[in-house]
């Protein structure tokens, strides 16, 4: 039983503690978590949030409800939180969300402002990817933390992986990394446990659901996608067939002229003895009616 004890004891070893100092403070904590599909990043910050509420608060707060996978939800839980109790979230594919190949994106300059009333209510938010440098570069300066998951332990079910403390230069903007320290100590490995299995499947289960969504707009796209290239084709069959919308007499007039191989507008001008504009606008009108010069030069 000692044993158990002590190992619990050394989970999220240097993360919890970090937190918890931060949290003391008055101090918000943005932590990102980055690993490789299928190196446990995911369940880790989901872990580490009961792990958190736990360690603030006695007792395992941590829901399903408070892992967010689209900014809406990321700001409702950022608006409703209260600075006096113990607000932990986790945002899903922060890649996806606030991607750094879109730095201006609307999302990326609103987030920064989400994360500046986050540091107020003291809001403590765990983002992962499956790459640290795909997050958007200025939320990546505004992180406290990084943990990289390296492999998961299946044997023990855990998630071996790298703490580390960031520490951005406001005036050169760059990151710099730090070994955790606990107990004099720095800290190189730590081992993240699996989150609870209630947690779990309704985790998965809105995951599966959210593929459903996936699957449908696919369908629908496609669709809509068949049936522009079916009414494009239509078009062209219909051109080939000859069936064109009616033209005017002076349209007519032109469309002749073009038979016969005068073309240019200046040209055709003259010979209907009319302006030059009036034959531009002629061409413009024949043109949305399906009829081209190049048809009959």
């Amino acid at each position: 039983m000692k044993t158990k004890m002590k190992n619990e004891k050394k989970e999220a070893l240097g993360i919890k503690e970090f937190v918890y100092k931060r949290k003391k403070k008055g101090l918000y904590t943005l932590v990102f978590v980055a690993g490789l599909p299928g190196s446990g990043k995911s369940y880790s910050c989901i872990r580490l949030g009961e792990i958190i509420t736990k360690m603030l608060t006695g007792e395992n707060k941590f829901k399903h409800h408070n892992v967010f996978d689209n900014f809406v939800n990321l700001v409702q839980f950022v608006k409703g939180a209260n600075p006096n109790e113990v607000n932990v979230g986790v945002i899903e594919e922060a890649s996806v969300l606030f991607p750094s190949r879109r730095a201006m994106a609307r999302e990326n300059v609103d987030v920064n402002r989400v994360l500046d009333t986050a540091r107020k209510k003291q809001v403590v938010l765990l983002a992962n990817a499956p790459l640290w440098p795909s997050i958007d570069s200025h939320m990546r300066s505004l992180g406290n933390f990084y943990l990289e998951t390296l492999a998961i332990n299946k044997r023990d079910n855990k998630v071996i992986a790298k703490p580390l403390i960031l520490q951005t230069n406001p005036r050169s903007g760059k990151t710099y990394y730090h070994r955790p320290t606990v107990n004099g100590r720095e800290v190189h490995r730590t081992w993240i446990g699996k989150p609870d299995e209630a947690i779990i499947e309704k985790y998965e289960d809105r995951k599966n659901k959210f593929l459903d969504k996936i699957y449908e707009k696919a369908i629908y796209r496609k669709q809509k996608k068949n049936k522009e290239l079916q009414k494009e084709m239509e078009k062209l069959r219909n051109q080939e067939k000859g069936i064109h919308n009616e033209l005017t007499e002076k349209q007519k007039e032109v469309l002749e002229l073009w038979r016969r191989g005068i073309t240019k507008q200046k040209e055709v001008a003259k010979r209907a003895e009319v302006t030059q504009s009036s034959i531009s606008r002629r061409y413009k009108l024949m043109r949305k009616k399906g009829y081209y010069p190049q048809d009959y030069e």
